[in-house]
């Protein structure tokens, strides 16, 4: 999302997100989830797994680490920012969080920077981010068997 967001900002060098809000979700949103799903996440009973040995052989023939799974999770990460990215500039270029959405009289198109409204570049980069945070929870809840 950072590079559809300075592509559209003209490589201006102004950050989307707030560092706050990086590094809380660097802590909470990728460490503590990853954390859980290891500790209780089990594909197969445990007495299966110690008669059946070979379940594993999947990890030393690297075929969750392959190039073809790799441009796949590569591909979906591309396709998922694309979508939350799209779907919500429209809604929040306009200070669409905060003020009316509607066009014509109510279109937020005269307003001035600072006029106490809820549209500017903290509610735009913390909407983006928390979507992206849940997209990224869901699909590590999707991943989990148990």
């Amino acid at each position: 999302s950072i590079i559809v967001f300075s592509s559209r900002s003209l490589h201006s060098g102004n950050p989307l997100y707030d560092s706050w809000i990086i590094a809380v979700f660097n802590f909470v949103g990728a460490s503590l989830p990853v954390v859980f799903m290891a500790i209780f996440d089990r594909d197969l009973p445990r007495e299966y797994i110690l008669q059946n040995p070979e379940v594993y052989k999947s990890g030393p023939c690297n075929e969750y680490l392959s190039v073809r799974m790799t441009l796949r999770w590569a591909f979906i990460t591309i396709i998922q920012v694309l979508v939350i990215y799209h779907f919500s500039a429209p809604a929040l270029q306009l200070g669409g969080g905060a003020t009316s959405a509607f066009k014509g009289l109510m279109g937020n198109f005269d307003r001035e920077v600072g006029d106490g409204e809820g549209g500017d570049m903290k509610v735009f980069g913390t909407t983006i981010y928390s979507q992206l945070i849940f997209v990224v929870t869901m699909k590590a809840l999707y991943e989990t068997k148990s």
